[in-house]
């Protein structure tokens, strides 16, 4: 959960105003290839881009949980699925409608799908994927 994310995922996360200090940063150059960066100064790197470059910044996965749930009061959790080495998501989304009656409204994919995933960096960004895309989230 300390590596980066994916450059796919890090690209999504600027788009969708990730501004969280990071030491891992990808940069794509003039030729379009992307390029992961660690061992940064601890920055925003989404706020730096120059005339040749454009940076991403590279958060890990439990900056991404963490940022999600200060900013838009949802927890997510990849769980592992038991006997078979495979893990899937889960997500939380707080309803806040009366401050003394706090409930929480659960997404997970649907039993039927079976939708399983080789290891819980996969199934967490499997689920970011789904926050912001399927629940419409901006």
């Amino acid at each position: 959960m300390n590596e980066p994310v994916s450059h796919k995922l890090a690209k999504f996360l600027k788009e969708k105003g990730f501004n969280g200090l990071c030491r891992s940063r990808y940069w794509v150059g003039y030729e379009n290839e992307e390029h992961l960066q660690e061992d940064c100064i601890n920055a925003n790197w989404n706020n730096y881009d120059d005339s040749s470059t454009t940076y991403y910044s590279a958060p890990t996965i439990s900056q991404v949980v963490m940022w999600i749930y200060k900013k838009y009061g949802v927890w997510i959790n990849a769980q592992y699925m038991g006997n078979e080495i495979k893990f899937t998501w889960s997500i939380d989304v707080i309803n806040e409608d009366n401050l003394n009656d706090t409930s929480w409204t659960s997404y997970s994919p649907d039993e039927e799908d079976k939708i399983s995933f080789d290891s819980p960096e996969k199934a967490y960004e499997a689920a970011f994927e789904f926050y912001f895309t399927e629940l419409n989230i901006s």
